[in-house]
């Protein structure tokens, strides 16, 4: 029986039996799949140390019944430990899972793989703004799924204020509007990176646009 060797990462664990798990990963060239880990509650498991929650592994696997696969191998690349240090971190990452496990359908996904390991990643450095890494994941999400608003507005007037209208999903001109022009400028520059990015110095908006990237996802996604 052929036997496929990928990275992935945990979304899901469900305890069958005595000592075993079914896992919901998201792999990186098999998609979402699910995976049957055999005696892994137990002590003295080989596999237990790679099936933890928010970090990046490497899973070896055989096909099984139907398309539950049977791990038979799994170690960690990259262990995440500072994520838990912090409730907020730790919430954002079990909340970014939830929204992997829902919108992927099974054996698809490897798109979003990258951008799961990325912001994973970047969370777990103390160097990097997590409010901001929220807001590159929200909108990395809402552009591969298709349903990234229109977030380009170009303008010369720096003094102007900005508003976004959820019914048209643009930026328009108002005075009393919460949004400016580097605002929309940092919001532009996220959603085109690869990898979250550090600024040398805070914007004063990173709470802005972490609730303007919550309520993107809300209405457009989840």
């Amino acid at each position: 029986m052929n036997k496929t060797i990928d990275q992935a990462i945990v979304l899901r664990r469900v305890n069958y039996s005595e000592k075993d798990r079914v896992l919901t990963a998201l792999s990186k060239e098999n998609g979402k799949i699910s995976v049957f880990a055999k005696g892994v509650r137990g002590q003295k498991s080989k596999l237990s140390a790679g099936v933890e929650l928010l970090n990046i592994n490497e899973f070896s696997f055989i096909d099984g019944r139907s398309n539950l696969k049977t791990l038979t191998g799994s170690r960690i690349i990259t262990f995440n430990d500072n994520i838990v240090k912090d409730i907020k971190k730790t919430n954002f990452c079990f909340e970014a899972l939830k929204l992997i496990t829902k919108i992927v359908e099974d054996n698809e996904g490897q798109e979003y793989f990258d951008v799961l390991k990325n912001y994973l990643i970047s969370i777990n450095d103390d160097l990097l703004d997590y409010r901001l890494v929220e807001v590159w994941f929200t909108l990395r999400i809402l552009a591969i799924s298709g349903v990234m608003p229109d977030i380009i507005f170009e303008s010369d007037d720096s003094t102007k204020n900005y508003f976004f209208d959820y019914d048209k999903q643009i930026f328009i001109d108002k005075d009393t509007g919460d949004f400016t022009k580097n605002d929309i400028k940092l919001l532009r520059l996220l959603r085109q990176q690869s990898k979250p990015i550090k600024l040398t110095k805070e914007c004063g908006a990173e709470d802005q646009l972490l609730n303007f990237s919550k309520t993107l996802l809300q209405n457009n996604l989840d």
